[in-house]
């Protein structure tokens, strides 16, 4: 809300001396203002600064990159974009794979384990639930939306492999787990073991990842 008041009674030219002379002035003749973001000041040249002009304050394009604007000026078309809009909006991608994906996955390990209980009890398995667990997780994965994440040094491109490997491995841990329902097969249950924790082990990692690159994107998103 502060950027949109200050921007809405700014109007932001690139002021140049030709512009000046052709109203009848010079830069000496116009008042000059101080331009305060947040309650620092944004440093210009002394010949080129924010001046008052017919009642107007104008102010070169260029000291908005100081208050972490993205200044772009192309052809006759000037964009100003808030920098921490695009740190905002990571937060926004990765709470959206951490509801989609991560908290699928947790839900997924402990709906296996109540699985694993009612079948060495003998009572009756219903997979109808782990199904759509495992299923809105591998979906999280699909609809995650790197592509549109502002990136902060390196890309973090395992954090989808480490996601995509663990929902495949845990996969093929249910598989297993339904398998040794139906054959009480010990090499099914070593399977299911060993895929379950080859998963673990993936997903732990693709959580590192994962917040790492949130607590970047927040502390862009906060300075």
């Amino acid at each position: 809300m502060r950027k949109k008041v200050i921007i809405s009674i700014i109007l932001i030219f690139i002021l140049t001396i030709s512009t000046a002379a052709a109203q009848g002035f010079s830069l000496r003749d116009l008042e000059r203002v101080r331009v305060l973001w947040n309650g620092n000041e944004l440093s210009a040249s002394s010949n080129d600064t924010a001046v008052v002009l017919n009642n107007r304050v104008y102010v070169p394009a260029y000291l908005l990159r100081q208050a972490k604007l993205t200044v772009q000026l192309n052809n006759n078309t000037l964009s100003i974009i808030d920098s921490k809009t695009k740190y905002i909006n990571n937060l926004h991608i990765l709470n959206k794979f951490q509801t989609d994906y991560f908290d699928s996955f947790a839900e997924t390990d402990k709906e296996a384990l109540r699985l694993l209980g009612n079948i060495i009890l003998k009572e009756r398995v219903d997979s109808t639930k782990i199904e759509q667990l495992i299923a809105s997780a591998e979906n999280g994965i699909k609809e995650f939306d790197d592509t549109s994440l502002a990136i902060i040094g390196d890309r973090p491109d395992n954090l989808l492999s480490e996601a995509s490997l663990s929902a495949e491995s845990y996969r093929k841990a249910i598989n297993s787990l339904l398998n040794y329902g139906k054959t009480g097969s010990e090499a099914d249950l070593e399977a299911f073991y060993k895929d379950r924790e080859k998963a673990s082990a993936a997903n732990n990692l693709a959580k590192s990842v994962y917040n790492d690159y949130f607590n970047l994107s927040l502390e862009k998103a906060l300075h």
